[in-house]
């Protein structure tokens, strides 16, 4: 995504803003966030026993996320991970993540 790039005032089951999929082991989904990008004021809302996770960034298993030098805040999951989620590999440097909040 590139730098400056803007998520703002989205929701869905997981990943308010981005889901980061990769459909198995051998099919890698590889996500890389720019300089600047903000993932802003997100939800997470849930609809089953199993969602409502990263109410930013969702990065499911077998994923790749990087991130570098982003803006993460204000974000809200149901469960887990109020700005990022992960159950895959994830990188973040120079990143700011603040006042996210996951409700569970």
């Amino acid at each position: 995504i590139r730098d400056g790039a803007s998520f703002e005032h989205n929701w869905a089951a997981n990943g308010g803003a981005i889901y980061n999929h990769a459909a198995a082991q051998n099919l890698d989904a590889f996500l890389a966030l720019g300089n600047g990008v903000q993932i802003y004021n997100n939800r997470a809302i849930g609809t089953d026993l199993t969602s409502g996770r990263g109410g930013g960034i969702y990065n499911a298993e077998f994923a790749t996320l990087s991130i570098n030098g982003a803006i993460i805040t204000y974000n809200t999951s149901l469960k887990e991970g109020g700005g990022v989620f992960t159950e895959g590999y994830a990188e973040l440097q120079a990143t700011s993540v603040q006042y996210n909040q996951a409700l569970d």
